[in-house]
């Protein structure tokens, strides 16, 4: 007989900290690979999904001085 299987999704989301995993994984680590190699502190699930989001653009307006 097989383990009983959770069939719920987990919900959590978090924000990583690229510092830290620069520190943890090494400058060279490929960040495709990222998800494979981290785990969900909430349900310990090894399939986790990353999404990487680019910084916001800022514009800088400078004035003519008169």
């Amino acid at each position: 007989m097989d383990a009983p299987v959770s069939l719920r999704k987990c919900e959590y989301k978090a924000e990583l900290d690229m510092q830290t995993l620069v520190w943890a994984k090494g400058r060279g680590f490929p960040l495709g690979r990222l998800g494979s190699h981290l785990m969900c502190p909430q349900c310990g699930n090894k399939d986790v999904n990353v999404m990487f989001e680019p910084l916001p653009t800022v514009k800088v307006v400078m004035k003519e001085r008169a």
